[in-house]
């Protein structure tokens, strides 16, 4: 499994013509590094204080770098709504909640479920379907006068899918301008 992450830093104006700088980057977090929908899998042979102990370092770990990269606006790929398969860590309360006050998230399905976090706010969330399960969730931030479009998006990792997907997402591009 190959885990991207990628960031950008943009700038723009505010309304009283103050720059702007932001921190973007996105992030397929890869069911958090265990690769199955769900969340983090231990061993059902350890005990349970050891198997929780276990699953709050992990999460922690998750936590600070999350905090440690100051992320203005993160998108997320592969993310899953507990951090545990015994679903006993929320994510987004465990993960998001401690440095950004919005959290968007697209449908959720077995293998993609997209996300944007971020303090601003996004306003006209949206989604797009590329193929079978795979979309883009949309949103919309007001810098200035100008409206930015926020994608976060799982590109198909399909051969037969690439073209398709590729070719909506040069349309969404294209919409957005």
């Amino acid at each position: 499994m190959i885990i991207v992450s990628f960031a950008l830093n943009g700038k723009g104006q505010s309304a009283n013509g103050v720059l702007l700088k932001l921190k973007v980057a996105t992030y397929n977090v890869g069911h958090f590094n265990q690769g199955d929908a769900g969340g983090l899998k231990i061993s059902d042979s350890m005990g349970k204080s050891v198997k929780e102990k276990y699953i709050q370092l992990n999460m922690l770990s998750w936590r600070d770098w999350i905090g440690t990269q100051s992320i203005d606006i993160l998108g997320v790929q592969e993310w899953n709504r507990y951090f545990d398969k015994d679903s006993t860590f929320h994510s987004e309360t465990e993960l998001l909640k401690p440095f950004y006050n919005n959290a968007y998230f697209g449908d959720e399905h077995t293998w993609i479920y997209n996300g944007i976090a971020t303090n601003y706010r996004l306003t006209n969330i949206r989604q797009k379907y590329w193929v079978g399960d795979y979309y883009a969730l949309m949103g919309d931030l007001k810098i200035g006068d100008k409206t930015v479009t926020v994608i976060s998006t799982h590109i198909p990792w399909q051969k037969d899918w690439h073209a398709p997907a590729l070719d909506l997402v040069t349309w969404v591009r294209l919409l957005t301008y």
